[in-house]
């Protein structure tokens, strides 16, 4: 250290240097640290000379910070730590909405551009920075300050779609982790791009699709449950489940009719009691949410509280095309489960599934099963469907039994029947079908009358008992008749073809 006196007024402290170039030659260097009085100067240094924002903003903090220098200065450090580091603490931190929003729309809109500077945030700061944008939109609205309100509005949506879109996808993404679908690295490594450049801009429709058609009903129900989506959209979309699947495993998701329900439609739930439950899209996330922190739902539908609280109070603020005054009939309705219905039977040819899609159709439409309908359109359809899939099921079912205990092989032939063979069948047809193949007449009679009793025999086919038909006691009487008659034609048959009488 050097005297004071040789101190020069603009510098604070001298020093000596020394530098050896060889063992001959030792040069002295004199050096000083500049004096700088104002702290704007030293701020401003670090910012446009060394690019260091952090440490320009850790000096105006030390020296008073917004209030010694203003809003601007300090804007210009925090602007600097996002743009150059994407600093999600820093954006939050500047005053300028206009800036938030906009910069915030070029992450959202930068589809084709450089995603690198985005690779290294992790999806929950994503979520922190549109959750950032949606407030200034909201701070924006509040006041009058010259910005079209329209354009503040719309991106109000857009942000509030990026923020429930990221939540899914992180849950989507749990879920494929889970299953083992998805290795650790993959799901770590550059998620926000992935999110930024495809599912932030996929149709929901599209991405529900694909999860329908490849079975993925975990992944349907939580699509479903966060993005309300018009009921016509999701039969369109339940249509693409694989025929072959368990209806228990959707049943959930199938469409209800309600009278005045919303656009969006409603969900049918079947509790553990056996008592069923309507809800709307929105009480639906709500029950799942609650089975969720119960610790009662198979995988997760919200990602953390404040995820959960977000979309419980802006649910409806971005429906996928839902409109309000969009209803649907109880006979469209109808009409789709009857072509489900149809389309399992001919390309499964599995009756079970077809009895329980129409069971669960009748619950769905206020149909009483087995108690019949005067209707004579698709949901009289339905009804009939049903009841001849329970009768034909329980019939081919009890006919199987009864060959394993005779002589199987002999008995196959007559075993099968599709269903809507059965619908179409003439009563002297249906009735042989129900008696042939069996080695034992009382048993044919109780099965019969097991089968059979909850139908009215017309002059051609077996038609569903409505309400106001007769008694079990005249319908019994009238099957005895029916099957006396019946006997009596095959027996005279038979005798006309032997010319023999016994």
């Amino acid at each position: 250290l050097l005297p004071l006196s040789l101190f020069d007024p603009r510098e604070t402290l001298l020093c000596l240097r020394i530098e050896e170039i060889s063992s001959q030659l030792t040069i002295l260097r004199q050096l000083g640290v500049k004096k700088i009085s104002d702290p704007t100067e030293i701020i401003s240094h670090l910012l446009q000379q060394r690019s260091d924002p952090a440490r320009a903003l850790a000096v105006a903090k030390r020296f008073g910070g917004a209030d010694k220098f203003g809003g601007s200065l300090m804007n210009e450090c925090q602007t600097q730590l996002w743009e150059n580091g994407r600093d999600v603490q820093a954006l939050k931190l500047v005053s300028d909405d206009v800036y938030v929003v906009n910069e915030i729309l070029e992450l959202d809109s930068n589809i084709k551009g450089d995603m690198t500077v985005y690779e290294d945030m992790a999806l929950d700061d994503l979520r922190q920075v549109y959750r950032e944008a949606y407030n200034r939109c909201e701070k924006l609205s509040a006041v009058k300050n010259g910005i079209d309100p329209q354009w503040i509005q719309y991106n109000a949506l857009r942000f509030s779609d990026a923020i429930r879109r990221i939540g899914t996808f992180q849950l989507l993404q749990r879920q494929y982790k889970s299953k083992g679908d998805v290795d650790d690295n993959r799901v770590s490594s550059a998620a926000t791009n992935r999110f930024l450049r495809g599912f932030r801009h996929f149709p929901l429709s599209m991405i529900a699709s694909s999860a329908a058609s490849r079975g993925e009903i975990d992944a349907l129900t939580l699509l479903f449950a966060r993005h309300p989506m018009p009921i016509q959209t999701r039969m369109k979309i339940l249509d693409l489940i694989p025929l072959d699947t368990e209806i228990s495993r959707y049943e959930h998701l199938l469409p209800c009719f309600v009278q005045g329900s919303s656009s969006d439609g409603n969900f049918l739930l079947k509790a553990e009691n056996h008592h069923s439950y309507c809800f709307d899209a929105l009480q639906l996330f709500s029950h799942y949410c609650a089975m969720q922190q119960e610790e009662q739902f198979p995988f997760e539908v919200f990602v953390d509280e404040l995820d959960k609280d977000y979309l419980l109070s802006n649910y409806r603020c971005c429906d996928q095309g839902c409109d309000a005054n969009q209803s649907i009939s109880r006979e469209e309705i109808s009409l789709w489960y009857l072509r489900r219905a149809i389309d399992i039977h001919n390309r499964t040819g599995l009756i079970l599934l077809v009895r329980q899609l129409t069971e669960s159709a009748l619950s769905r439409l206020s149909v009483q099963i087995l108690r019949g309908t005067e209707d004579n359109g698709a949901v009289g359809h339905v009804v009939y469907l049903y009841a001849c899939a329970e009768l034909l099921n329980h019939i081919l079912v009890d006919k199987m039994k009864e060959s394993f205990s005779f002589d199987f092989w002999t008995a196959t032939r007559e075993l099968f029947t599709t269903v809507l063979e059965f619908c179409s069948m003439e009563l002297s047809t249906a009735v042989p079908f129900i008696l042939e193949s069996s080695n034992s007449s009382m048993y044919n009679l109780s099965l019969f009358q097991k089968h059979v009793e909850p139908f009215v025999c017309d002059d051609e086919v077996l038609v569903p008992m409505k309400s106001n038909s007769a008694s079990r006691a005249d319908l019994a009487s009238k099957i005895e008749n029916d099957l006396i008659d019946m006997c009596l034609n095959r027996f005279t048959s038979l005798c006309q073809q032997t010319q023999k009488v016994n």
